[in-house]
C-alpha cells in the first residue's frame, strides 16, 4: 500500500514509488510486482492511496529473506509517501521471535487447565 499526500500523480511520490518497486521486483524472494502505475485500478478514486501487488516466489521464504523488504518499505516513508507492507510474509518478518517466557507459558498453560478441567479432552476443548 502506497498512501501518497500529495497523490500518487505527484512527480516525487511517483519516483519513490518507482524506485521502490524496482527495489520489491529485484528481490529474490518476489514474483513480477505489478506497479500501481501499469495498472489504474490499483489506485483509489481520490488517488491518494494505491497499492501494489507483490507476489512471493515460487520458494519457501525465510523471515530473514523478507526482512530487507520490509526495512525498504519502512526507509522510503517520509511526510509526502508513505509505503506499508501486508499479508502473511510482512507480518511473519515483523514479528518478535518467540522468547523464554513463552516456552515456559504454553506447557504451564496446559497444566493449569488440565487442572482447572480436570482431563486431557477438556483442556484440548479450551485451549
Amino acid at each position: 500500500m502506497i498512501e501518497a499526500v500529495q497523490g500518487v500523480g505527484d512527480p516525487a511520490a511517483g519516483q519513490k514509488t518507482g524506485k521502490d518497486v524496482v527495489d520489491l521486483t529485484d528481490s529474490p524472494v518476489t514474483g513480477p510486482v505489478t506497479s500501481p502505475y501499469q495498472d489504474k485500478s490499483l489506485v483509489t478514486q481520490d488517488r491518494r492511496i494505491a497499492r501494489t501487488t507483490i507476489p512471493p516466489s515460487d520458494e519457501e521464504v525465510d523471515k530473514s529473506e523478507v526482512k530487507p523488504l520490509v526495512d525498504t518499505a519502512k526507509k522510503a516513508s517520509d511526510d509526502s509517501v508513505t509505503p506499508a507492507l501486508g499479508g502473511y510474509m510482512a507480518e511473519k518478518a515483523e514479528a518478535p521471535p518467540q522468547g523464554p517466557a513463552e516456552s515456559v507459558g504454553i506447557p504451564a498453560a496446559a497444566v493449569f487447565s488440565f487442572i482447572a478441567f480436570g482431563s486431557l479432552v477438556a483442556m484440548a476443548c479450551r485451549s
